[in-house]
């Protein structure tokens, strides 16, 4: 290199020249040096993507332990999806703002965009499988209740037809068959009320079994000449907790009694009230 004083040839290493005493240094001749940052991740794209795939392995766990886990369990973990997911699309929106304003200082484009795309599946998954949910309990719930109100009106018509049997025979009848169209199997139209067989009940009803409940009759001791005073009857669901989850009771009282989860009995509270 050459002096920029007198023009005579310097070394490399030479700060000052040695003729003219000038400063040579390539430093201070020369501009400083930019450098310029390397562009970095946005934090928000990856928070978006790890959240809609957290999001999406909730899901897969709800599928996952069906008739595994307890149900509570299950139906707890799509609201959690919901969540995850509506949170994952706001870090991909947040963070596609952010990479776009940054002049190319952050970067993540992408990955902000698949994030994007999960959390909006993960979403609407989450909510179709909830309203499915919902229906589904709903549907549940209606017949449970149906099943519940027809056992109660069963009974009430059981009642009647005991009280009426005991004012024509002089006693409450012995089964709940002996109400019916009796053992013979002819038809409940064309059945001929008599003390074997009263005609007041449906040969379902009379059985013992009827909309998923079963009916147990329990006749009293009979007294001296014969008459039988007092009767239970016990309508306990055939699946408890699937087609009902009450159990009822009644006798000659004609009060209906209810229990939740156990066989009703006469120190039950009554139902409907």
């Amino acid at each position: 290199m050459h002096c920029p004083g007198c023009g005579k040839e310097v070394a490399e290493s030479d700060v000052k020249c040695g003729s003219c005493g000038s400063s040579v240094s390539s430093r201070t001749a020369s501009s400083p040096e930019i450098t310029k940052p390397s562009p970095q991740r946005s934090n928000w794209a990856v928070a978006n993507l790890n959240l809609g795939l957290i999001c999406f392995a909730v899901l897969i766990a709800f599928f996952v332990t069906l008739g595994r886990a307890p149900i509570n369990f299950r139906l707890g973990l799509l609201p959690a999806a919901l969540v995850v997911g509506a949170v994952a699309i706001i870090c991909g929106h947040r963070a596609k703002g952010l990479i776009r304003r940054s002049s190319g200082g952050l970067v993540g484009q992408g990955m902000a965009t698949v994030g994007l795309i999960i959390g909006y599946l993960g979403l609407a998954s989450s909510i179709l499988l909830i309203a499915i949910a919902a229906f589904v309990h709903f549907v549940a719930y209606s017949r449970i209740a149906a099943n519940q109100s027809a056992a109660v009106a069963s009974l009430q018509r059981i009642n009647t037809a005991a009280t009426i049997y005991a004012e024509g025979y002089g006693g409450y009848p012995p089964s709940l068959s002996v109400l019916g169209p009796g053992k013979s199997g002819s038809p409940y139209a064309d059945c001929q009320p008599s003390k074997e067989s009263g005609c007041m009940l449906e040969p379902d009803l009379a059985s013992g079994r009827k909309w998923n409940y079963v009916f147990t009759y329990v006749p009293g001791t009979a007294d001296t000449a014969g008459a039988i005073r007092s009767y239970a009857i016990y309508a306990d669901p055939t699946e408890p907790g699937v087609t009902g989850k009450l159990d009822f009771y009644t006798d000659q009282t004609c009060v209906i009694r209810f229990a939740k989860g156990k066989q009703a009995s006469p120190k039950s509270p009554p139902f409907g009230k």
